[in-house]
């Protein structure tokens, strides 16, 4: 069926290529499902940045105010 599907009608030269194994079927999901996942609930992956991009910012909102007094000094 992978064949038909990304081949097209069966060509001689390709009859020695073999159908998805377990293996090749395997990595596909494991590509496939997060990327659907992340694709129809993004929160799911802002959830798991989100505390650090904040502290992140914090700190350089933090740095420029530090560095914009020390000017003044």
């Amino acid at each position: 069926m992978c064949r038909r599907v990304f081949f097209g009608p069966r060509i001689p030269a390709l009859a020695t290529v073999a159908e998805m194994n377990g293996r090749e079927l395997t990595i596909g999901l494991s590509l496939l499902l997060p990327t659907l996942l992340i694709g129809f609930w993004p929160k799911v992956a802002i959830n798991l940045y989100e505390s650090s991009t904040n502290a992140l910012s914090q700190q350089l909102t933090l740095a420029k105010l530090v560095g914009i007094i020390s000017i003044f000094n």
